[in-house]
């Protein structure tokens, strides 16, 4: 039997005018009952642990729209715990977007998986149900859309389905992935991307000026080396981005093999940007995913997984490695 520990709690944080209400449920997953299989193969990932993961929820007023955001956290066990010093830890904002997804529940579904569902405000009867299931060393996310039968039940899922994101944010995973105690950008230098060079720290990419509505002028702060960047499929060549410890010993990666574009912000976070696919199949049998890596700091083992995965993500790579026609 697959022992499952909850623990819900509500916290009141007074910072200045700010109130933030964390609600949070934790899931334990025993090792000798996972979702994921252990492979027959013996694989270079196959004795990493798997992650913890739960949800929370925290009150973000008066900053953004109704004020609630909804967080899975995930902590690494190979990382140990010092608290105060080391936190490994680290959330998913999901999702960031769209802004008019309320959680609705969550529950631990047989093997593991975390089902959490969503409605969405503006479309009621549309539900979007996020499954997470944790292997070792990794958090893969699948997400399909749902009509609530009870509202409305004789319309049909939108063929235009929202584009989701989630926000991977490294804020609590303080002392192993965070930036503090130094200034933010020192966490650029640490984030990647894959391109024609193979791995390549952000910081060695050039920047142009974060958008003026967050930073107006040349001379702002978060100019100067620019917070934000938003790369497009010309500047990868593989649909993964991740980030390496502080200590150079353990990777963060998000990979998924439909993204056109990735980006690293100032949570500071990474984010990726599944589309839902097939495209031509009907919006039921649509499907977003990505997949989340907790690894040592290896980029060859994690394109090695990554090809195992999601095989699909390596098209982009194979585009771009094509002999171009001469005019």
């Amino acid at each position: 039997m697959l022992p499952i520990t909850f623990s819900r709690f509500r916290v009141v944080i007074l910072s200045g005018l700010v109130i933030c209400v964390l609600t949070c449920a934790a899931v334990a997953a025993d090792k000798s009952e996972t979702a994921e299989k252990k492979p027959a193969v013996n694989e270079p990932w196959s004795n990493l642990p798997l992650p913890k993961i739960g949800v929370r929820q925290e009150d973000h007023a008066p900053f953004t729209g109704n004020g609630i955001a909804n967080y899975v956290w995930v902590q690494m066990p190979q990382i140990p715990l010092k608290w105060g010093q080391v936190h490994n830890v680290f959330d998913m904002h999901c999702f960031e977007n769209p802004y008019d997804l309320e959680l609705i529940d969550s529950r631990v579904l047989k093997g593991g998986t975390l089902e959490v569902r969503y409605r969405r405000g503006s479309q009621p009867n549309l539900l979007i149900i996020a499954e997470l299931t944790p292997g070792p060393g990794k958090v893969e996310l699948v997400v399909r859309p749902e009509l609530d039968p009870s509202i409305d039940s004789d319309k049909q899922i939108p063929q235009d389905l929202p584009q989701l994101n989630v926000c991977l944010s490294l804020k609590r995973a303080q002392g192993c992935f965070d930036s503090y105690p130094n200034p933010f950008p020192e966490i650029i230098g640490r984030s990647f991307i894959f391109n024609d060079k193979g791995r390549t720290f952000l910081d060695t990419i050039p920047r142009g000026n974060v958008p003026k509505r967050h930073a107006p002028t040349d001379d702002d702060p978060r100019n100067n080396p620019p917070w934000a960047k938003r790369y497009h499929s010309d500047s990868f060549t593989v649909p993964v981005i991740g980030v390496v410890s502080r200590d150079k010993k353990h990777l963060i990666a998000i990979a998924s093999d439909t993204s056109k574009s990735l980006a690293q912000a100032w949570a500071p976070c990474i984010h990726n940007y599944p589309q839902w696919v097939p495209k031509d199949a009907s919006p039921a049998q649509r499907r977003w995913r990505m997949n989340i890596y907790i690894m040592p700091n290896d980029p060859d083992t994690l394109l090695k997984r990554v090809a195992k995965d999601l095989p699909d993500a390596f098209k982009l790579q194979e585009k771009s490695a094509a002999p171009k026609n001469k005019p």
